[in-house]
């Protein structure tokens, strides 16, 4: 089995001449829509040659403020486009962003993608849980 995710670095804003994360609104995501897609096709691609049982974490909430710069309304965005995707390769998909959103306040860290201690065993129980469901 391969548990896997891509896109909160995706979504990130880089400088376009260093392609260091940046903090500026109008620098470019690292990954654009488009390719996001493009990429994940070609990873689920490869990650199906394995042979492994699949499934793909929706990508978490992003705080109003963090950094490097991420833009709040993105993660949804990006998680159309994997759901789109997964679909189509008949992968399965675990929503953790709608399982973190409504608490995230409560177990994410301040202005951070990251998640305090508690978060993160909220989270794995969550991963662990939904794994169990395939595990034979």
């Amino acid at each position: 089995m391969i548990y896997f995710n891509f896109g909160l670095h995706d979504l990130k804003h880089v400088d376009p001449v260093t392609q260091k994360p940046s903090k500026k609104a109008k620098d470019p995501l690292m990954t654009d829509l488009k390719d996001y897609e493009a990429n994940l096709n070609q990873i689920v691609s490869k990650l199906k040659a394995t042979g492994a049982t699949l499934i793909f974490a929706t990508t978490t909430p992003v705080p109003e403020k963090s950094t490097p710069l991420r833009d709040p309304e993105m993660p949804p965005k990006y998680n159309a486009v994997a759901v789109k995707v997964m679909k189509e390769q008949k992968v399965k998909v675990d929503d953790i962003y709608n399982f973190v959103f409504p608490q995230s306040e409560k177990i994410q860290e301040t202005n951070n993608v990251h998640y305090t201690t508690d978060g993160y065993k909220i989270i794995g129980e969550r991963v662990a849980a939904t794994i169990s469901n395939y595990i034979e």
